[in-house]
């Protein structure tokens, strides 16, 4: 006889329960460890769903700029508004720039001084640029607040590397502080300029023949037989904006940047930042089209300075600065100050605002180029659309830059580039196809199209030859470069500038014929100016502005002339 003992038997998943139970229930550290992966995973959820609530996703490195409402129901983008920097002890933040945006709080406009034949400024503004380029802004920012330490008079922008304060000032005392701001702070040497409002140099193209000419005028095919470009090789593309999901730039935008709100939420502008950034850096894979970039396997940097279709000085040398500190190999600037109307004067009146007017911006810019050089990096200026002497604008004026003219299909210079001096190359610009938003084409015209055509050149000349300078750039593409009609360089062939490369070839150029635009067919105005004019120093001295400006100085100029133009009008017959 026996006695049977039952023993119950529980289920596998209670037992687990049980088991996962006493674990929670438990002492000891593995307990404590439970708890912190699940806090963890908790915290690692909550982010992942409320990355999607009010935010956008980035794509190709570039996250979509959040817009904002104005009062009268309008829309803008928002990079930030205009705000004082610094307390009352003018103590600046540590970071090394701060770009003062364009708008308002509501959004609102700056009040703006426009005038024919000289740039639009900000008239609340005032740029203080530090002569001495081991001064300290620091320093300097803490004397302005002590000499007007009212809150109307505010510090919104600065550079610690350029040596530049921007300062906001009340409208109706801009030429008073101007006059006797530096008396004022006497412990530093700086010079006072107003704030300009630069614009870009091109435009919608009425042009609808013979699209991706100018892919064929350059020679780009043969061109890469050589190289197509490099990965290791970063191209700053300086503009509006970008379009970054555009199949012209798939998986090769690196670093880019908005100065406004120093992150990478970045817009679409009007569309140019995305039709320059193609021409340089875009895809090969529309060749067929009629769009390519000159240099297809490049890296693509792009930098916003534009808010809301407005640039000011201070944003664009801040996107320049940003490409240096960055390592950018190239740099695009198809930007400029406008001088439209400035074209009625002869040019020996032009040549003579080049060597004397605005001054103190050629030095700002001559410290740019200098820092520049230093890196190694090429600058590549668009000479400007206002047809008038390439000199005039002062960011053109530096030796450590290279400047772009434009030619139309005839190798004629288009009617609207700017020409003698200071012009190094000239690249096709007129009815030019690239990228434009929304994943679509455009062609456009202007030398902010010329510019990048030659950037995306240069870029593929440093895929061969990383630690080419700028002169030994500028010897290449003169002496390769095809023979063009009028008072402007020769035009850019990739191909024969990569073979000079290759070769070693950086000899001086000699200067080359002028072939004059055969009359009645071309650009005439062009045509006409066949003038030795000198070119403009490197290093520019600066010049203190007192009561008058270098503007003023340009509308009597202007009036004058178009007094004189009046005038003999009045002497032709009647109709």
């Amino acid at each position: 006889m026996f006695t049977a003992e039952y023993e119950k038997t529980l289920p596998w998943y209670k037992k687990w329960w049980l088991w996962f139970a006493g674990l929670w229930s438990g002492k000891g550290c593995l307990k404590w460890l439970l708890w912190l992966l699940l806090i963890i995973l908790l915290i690692w959820l909550l982010s992942w769903l409320l990355r999607g609530c009010g935010h956008h996703s980035p794509v190709n490195g570039v996250v979509p700029i959040d817009t904002i409402t104005r009062a009268d129901g309008s829309r803008v983008d928002n990079n930030g508004a205009v705000r004082p920097i610094t307390g009352n002890d003018g103590k600046l933040p540590d970071d090394n720039m701060v770009v003062a945006p364009v708008m308002g709080e509501g959004g609102e406009e700056p009040p703006i001084v426009e005038q024919p034949g000289v740039p639009n400024i900000i008239a609340n503004r005032l740029f203080l640029y530090m002569e001495n380029e081991n001064d300290n802004v620091d320093a300097l920012a803490r004397d302005f607040k002590q000499a007007y330490p009212d809150d109307k008079y505010s510090i919104i922008g600065y550079d610690k590397e350029v040596k530049l304060l921007v300062i906001q000032i009340p409208e109706n005392e801009r030429d008073q502080i101007r006059k006797t701001i530096n008396s004022k702070i006497p412990n530093h040497k700086f010079i006072v300029f107003d704030e300009e409002v630069y614009e870009l140099h091109g435009q919608i193209s009425n042009s609808t023949e013979n699209v991706g000419w100018h892919l064929n005028a350059i020679h780009l095919k043969q061109g890469w037989a050589y190289t197509k470009g490099s990965s290791d090789i970063k191209v700053a593309i300086v503009d509006d904006g970008i379009q970054a999901s555009h199949p012209m730039f798939k998986g090769r935008i690196v670093d880019a940047y908005n100065v406004f709100t120093q992150n990478n939420s970045l817009s679409l502008g009007e569309g140019h930042g995305t039709h320059t950034a193609g021409l340089a850096v875009g895809s090969a894979d529309y060749f067929s089209k009629g769009a390519s970039g000159v240099a297809p396997n490049c890296q693509i940097m792009p930098i916003q300075v534009f808010d809301n279709k407005q640039c000011p000085l201070s944003a664009l040398i801040a996107g320049v600065m940003y490409a240096l500190h960055h390592e950018a190999d190239v740099v695009n600037i198809s930007i400029g100050p406008s001088f439209k109307g400035l074209n009625v004067l002869p040019v020996e009146q032009q040549a003579e605002i080049a060597k004397t007017q605005f001054q103190n911006v050629a030095f700002l810019w001559a410290r740019v180029c200098k820092i520049a050089a230093k890196k190694n990096t090429i600058l590549v200026f668009a000479a400007g659309n206002d047809d008038i002497l390439t000199s005039i604008p002062p960011e053109n004026r530096n030796a450590s830059s290279i400047v772009v003219t434009a030619v139309d299909k005839r190798l004629y210079p288009t009617v609207f580039t700017n020409y003698g001096p200071c012009s190094d190359i000239s690249a096709p610009g007129k009815g030019i196809y690239s990228s434009f938003p929304s994943n679509t084409f455009q062609s456009c015209d202007g030398t902010s199209m010329a510019a990048p055509i030659v950037t995306g050149t240069i870029a593929l000349m440093k895929s061969l030859k990383k630690d080419i300078t700028v002169a030994q750039a500028r010897n290449v593409l003169y002496n390769t470069g095809a023979d063009v009609y009028g008072l402007i360089p020769p035009m850019v062939l990739v191909d024969k500038a990569l073979m000079a490369v290759k070769n070693g070839d950086f000899r001086e150029p000699t200067e080359r014929k002028i072939k004059p635009v055969p009359d009645g067919d071309g650009d005439d105005s062009a045509a006409g100016r066949v003038v030795d004019v000198e070119d403009i120093s490197d290093t520019p001295t600066p010049t203190q502005q007192t009561g008058g400006t270098d503007y003023e100085a340009i509308r009597r100029k202007i009036a004058e002339y178009k007094k004189k133009i009046t005038e003999l009008e009045k002497l032709l017959p009647n109709k």
